[in-house]
């Protein structure tokens, strides 16, 4: 389901950040050679607040993380 804010093109598909992602956004925390470069692994606590505040940034600002 395609929301306003997600747009697709040939190569990509980019959704807003959303509740559902979650999972995903946490294994991609816990991947030491994915974040060896942007700020090293996360905890799922430091996962579950940095997801709290892209969400509020996006209801509050109506743009954010893809």
């Amino acid at each position: 389901m395609a929301f306003p804010n997600d747009f697709v093109t040939r190569r990509m598909r980019a959704e807003r950040l959303r509740l559902h992602h979650a999972d995903a956004v946490h294994r991609m925390h816990t991947d030491q050679q994915h974040m060896a470069f942007i700020g090293g692994v996360r905890s799922e606590a430091q996962t579950a607040g940095i997801l709290q505040r892209n969400l509020a940034h996006w209801d509050g600002h109506g743009f954010g993380v893809w």
